[in-house]
């Protein structure tokens, strides 16, 4: 993550220019280590400072968050010290990641009092802290015990900085300056030289700034020849320069899924999306990372309690395939039984063997007997083992075919999953597990909203629109509500995946290969090639009575193999 201190001086101007002169007239703690102020000048303008150790930030938002009914006691305390307090100064030391907020405020006795609220942005050890003009420390959002650390942030105590890494500053730096500072770190690579030599600049940044200049991050600058080794300190001063100047152009960097990778405070590579605003790309990029982490928690979540029934009703599978090869044996008794009542007349009480012919086969075979029963008996349990793996195998084949559609739709959620794209998608899919008493509702009490998403929906090549279903109740409603008769159907041939719409009665080559494309990628074979995939007619598609979600039959179904193309499907068209 590479809110660095240059990006932290690109928000501090934004800061500046927005709230400087603003009063304080609203404080929420919406998070335990999150506050926000609302502050109004001209406008009124929300700033958050987020002390999470995995996501720590300051910026204006436009986010709108619950509130706890009960305010917290940092919130209170902030409320009583910092309402009605105006914003005088936003100070930044050099380029750390430390924000000052020089608040003029007045105590209980309406006398004038200025205060300093801190947020320091430093991974695990980010905090908000309130300290007084003269460094003594009010309160912070997280308490600091010298137990836990030798730079104590407790109430009372006095307010230092994070220990200093030695490192130089980029202002008003010169040539030679820069020269001799590079020189000093010459056997570090040219990545290494920036970043461990000044405030300010991530490891990632420091990345960009060589890649953008066309070297090497890897090289030495001391084995540069030195025409090589001025254009470097020639264009990294000028870089020096905008950040000094505040020429900032706040950048989002993406892959090729337009998914954010990383953000810097000016444009250095091509791959990616430009903002206006440093605050909205650290609120979208945030808001993108943290859904990432809770959707892959939750989808982990789900695939562990999906993989698990998945297992469970395997070892059902090979149970009841153990017990069918047992009841092969069935024939074997009835045939034995019939033997012996034919042959009634040649056997006595207390044989325990007996040779008869086989009128089936015309060979003989030996029936062993129990001496102490008749022969009438004898040939009536038979008849009894006969019957028995009958009934067996007649109850154990209903149970292998459910266990095998058990299978089958397991397989459909894990493709779900893979399928994902929100929080949302993942709680509908545990809302199915609950309705089909796979998994037990632990808020039954508690009436939730139910949650909503919608099915995937591009446009094709030829402007028709094809729609995705994302799981089985998706799936169901896309097919069996959504589709009309003569729309085109598509799923992957026996093999788990997503059901498929061509919403038009008149179906181009390229759409329908475009709308199969789409069908092998959201399945279980979305990595496979040569993927079958059937269409057919909506009309031609069918729900048994009592069968799973998801699941259907169809008929006059055409087959198209299919090795999935990203560039097809990245070529299409999607709509939110």
């Amino acid at each position: 993550m590479a809110l660095d201190g240059i990006v932290l001086k690109n928000i501090k101007k934004e800061l500046i220019d927005s709230v400087l002169n603003g009063r304080i007239d609203k404080i929420y703690q919406p998070e335990k280590d999150e506050i926000v102020l609302g502050i109004r000048t001209n406008s009124n303008f929300n700033v958050v400072f987020s002390a999470n150790s995995s996501y720590p930030k300051v910026h204006i938002t436009n986010l709108k968050k619950e509130n706890p009914s009960t305010p917290p006691a940092f919130c209170m305390f902030l409320r009583k010290n910092l309402i009605g307090g105006r914003i005088v100064d936003i100070v930044q030391h050099d380029l750390e990641r430390i924000l000052e907020f020089h608040i003029e405020t007045k105590d209980e006795l309406g006398d004038k009092r200025n205060l300093k609220l801190i947020i320091e942005i430093m991974g695990k050890h980010s905090n908000i802290i309130l300290v007084t003009y003269d460094s003594k420390i009010l309160d912070s959002i997280k308490r600091i015990s010298r137990s836990v650390s030798v730079r104590e942030i407790y109430p009372g105590k006095e307010y230092t900085l994070p220990p200093s890494q030695n490192k130089k500053t980029i202002f008003n730096i010169t040539f030679d300056d820069l020269f001799e500072a590079i020189s000093e770190n010459a056997d570090h690579t040219l990545k290494e030289s920036i970043y461990k030599s000044f405030t300010g600049f991530s490891p990632y940044l420091a990345s960009l700034i060589v890649n953008s200049l066309n070297f090497d991050e890897s090289l030495k600058f001391k084995n540069l020849d030195f025409n090589k080794k001025e254009y470097f300190v020639k264009s990294l001063l000028n870089i020096f320069k905008d950040i000094q100047n505040d020429n900032f152009s706040p950048f989002a960097y993406t892959d090729d899924n337009d998914t954010y990778l990383d953000f810097s405070a000016f444009k250095l590579k091509e791959k990616g999306q430009p903002f206006d605003s440093i605050s909205e790309l650290i609120e979208k990029y945030f808001i993108s990372k943290q859904l990432s982490s809770s959707l892959k928690q939750k989808s982990t979540d789900m695939h562990l309690i999906v993989n698990n029934l998945k297992k469970k009703t395997e070892r059902k599978v090979k149970l009841y395939k153990k017990e069918l090869e047992v009841t092969k044996k069935m024939d074997n008794y009835k045939i034995k039984g019939e033997l012996v009542t034919a042959n009634l007349y040649k056997i006595k009480q207390g044989d325990e063997k007996v040779t008869l012919l086989n009128f089936y086969t015309n060979e003989e075979i030996t029936i062993d007997l129990d001496k102490r029963y008749t022969p009438s008996k004898n040939a009536a349990k038979y008849f009894d083992k006969y019957n028995k793996l009958k009934r067996t195998k007649v109850k154990v084949t209903e149970l292998l075919e459910e266990a095998k559609k058990d299978l089958m739709y397991f397989e459909s959620l894990q493709s779900s999953l893979a399928s994902a794209l929100d929080t949302y998608d993942i709680a509908e899919i545990k809302e199915e597990l609950i309705a089909g008493n796979y998994l037990r509702n632990r808020n039954s009490k508690k009436k939730k909203k139910a949650v909503k998403s919608k099915p995937l929906h591009f446009i094709s090549s030829d402007g028709i629109d094809i729609y995705v279903g994302k799981n089985n109740k998706q799936n169901d409603e896309l097919t069996l509500k959504f589709a009309d008769s003569d729309d085109t159907w598509l799923h992957t041939k026996d093999i788990a995946g997503s059901h498929v719409i061509i919403k038009s009665t008149n179906v181009p080559d390229n759409t329908l290969l475009e709308a199969a494309n789409l069908a092998a990628y959201h399945s279980k074979a979305k990595d496979s090639s040569n993927v079958p995939v059937d269409y057919t007619l909506r009309r031609h598609v069918k729900k048994p009575k009592g069968s799973k979600p998801g699941m259907v039959i169809y008929v006059s179904q055409k087959t198209l193999f299919i090795t999935p193309d990203m560039k097809i499907i990245n070529n299409l068209e999607q709509k939110k």
